[in-house]
């Protein structure tokens, strides 16, 4: 069995003024994943981290203090992004058209029920007693963003679709529906759906992110660089786009009217306020971000937590306590 040797996270302290804020390394370690990056990292309490890692098909329990590894579990399939469905119980994106639910119990993870779907799941996310996934058909890349396969008509020297898909080895049936979500019931039924099919237009190249709040769903889009929110029934209200929003990945809510957000080739974290539609520059590369691809917030200790494309995490503290 894959395990960590113990995971190690970077501690930032940064002056509350971030235009002017100077970075001062308080502890400085790295996560030994032996060169194996984090899929997806989020908080799930004041002390503890959930984690999938991809390539070995695991999620970890994490002691953010110590950095050990409380309780580990190995999935039949790859693991993609995570969610809290329900109180102590985690939903994992799977390739092969499938979502674990995942019971954490104290400090231990136990495997629960899979739920086949319709589509291959890349972003999970609860909302109103549902569950909103997201379907991204492109390219295959590998952890570091190479492009490992892909086939659209340049490659065949002919039309042969419109919407290139993408054949993965490690999925037993590829989807040929659009890009797009779903709101789908706890046994599978689905509820609502938003593609490019539905919308008429191309509003999707690649959803993955989902954030929710009680009235709105987000999906980032780093095919579009936009951030698309809609409303409980899948119909858009919103788009957010801009020059600070270049490859958006991983996306949390704050509140009904705070995001935050990583801008993966921007090595930014930034913030959107909807209601008048702001988007503003929390972190940078001066910060200590790089790549950032996923991220926590926890509102008790006003730490925030980011998740680079590499095999470390890094906490920031003193840099929040004006976001409430």
């Amino acid at each position: 069995m894959y395990t960590f040797e113990r995971i190690k996270v970077y501690y930032l302290l940064l002056s509350t003024e971030l235009s002017t804020a100077k970075l001062h390394v308080q502890q400085q370690t790295r996560i030994q994943v032996n060169n194996q990056t984090i899929e997806h990292m989020m908080l799930y309490s004041t002390d503890k981290l959930l984690m999938s890692v991809f390539k070995q098909k695991n999620i970890k329990l994490v002691e953010i203090g110590s950095g050990e590894v409380l309780s580990e579990i190995a999935l039949q399939d790859k693991p993609r992004l995570l969610c809290m469905a329900a109180n102590h119980l985690a939903a994992a994106a799977l390739v092969n058209k499938r979502i674990q639910f995942i019971k954490v119990n104290g400090s231990t993870l136990k495997e629960e029920s899979v739920l086949n779907v319709n589509i291959d799941v890349f972003g999970v996310a609860a909302h109103n007693d549902n569950l909103v996934v997201s379907h991204d058909p492109g390219l295959i890349l590998s952890m570091n963003g190479t492009v490992i396969q892909k086939q659209d008509n340049t490659t065949a020297g002919r039309e042969v679709c419109k919407t290139p898909q993408v054949i993965e080895p490690t999925c037993k049936e590829r989807s040929h529906d659009p890009p797009g979500l779903q709101i789908i019931s706890r046994d599978g039924a689905v509820i609502h759906k938003q593609d490019n099919t539905t919308a008429g237009r191309e509003v999707f190249k690649h959803p993955r992110w989902i954030a929710t709040t009680s009235d709105s769903i987000y999906v980032t889009d780093w095919g579009t660089h936009q951030i698309t929110r809609l409303d409980s029934s899948l119909t858009i209200l919103q788009t957010f786009t801009g020059s600070l929003l270049k490859d958006p990945h991983g996306i949390i809510s704050l509140s009904r009217d705070q995001l935050l957000v990583c801008c993966k080739n921007n090595n930014r974290i930034v913030q959107i306020r909807p209601s008048t539609n702001s988007i503003s520059v929390l972190l940078e590369k001066q910060h200590g971000i790089e790549s950032p691809q996923s991220l926590g917030f926890c509102k008790v200790q006003k730490k925030l937590y980011v998740a680079p494309n590499s095999d470390k995490v890094l906490v920031y503290q003193r840099c929040c306590e004006h976001l409430f």
